[in-house]
């Protein structure tokens, strides 16, 4: 399984589409994604302050796009999609940082 924090306002964008891209997606080139040991390092770097996030519970075997392990900021390799994430490969939506890995 791997893992995409988004905003509740970036999901809601896609909420009626086959596949979804957070707006980063267009400036980098790639979905950032990570894997539950990092989750909670990507929401301290990225998300500490952010109000209304959501977690993307993907599946990687279904995921349609190419899928890339690259060095992250820090050093470690980080999932990476070239290319939107289809919503039929998404398992599970948690709503609220408390819920997320529970």
């Amino acid at each position: 399984m791997i893992y995409h924090v988004a905003t509740e306002h970036e999901w809601e964008a896609y909420k009626n589409e086959q596949v979804y891209a957070p707006s980063a997606f267009e400036r980098e080139g790639f979905i950032h994604l990570c894997y539950a040991n990092q989750l909670n390092g990507v929401l301290d770097r990225y998300y500490k302050s952010a109000a209304h996030i959501i977690l993307l519970h993907i599946n990687e075997k279904k995921l349609s796009s190419q899928l890339k392990h690259e060095s992250g900021t820090n050093g470690e390799l980080f999932p990476h999609a070239y290319g939107k994430i289809n919503k039929d490969a998404i398992e599970k939506i948690d709503v609220g940082r408390e819920n997320f890995l529970q």
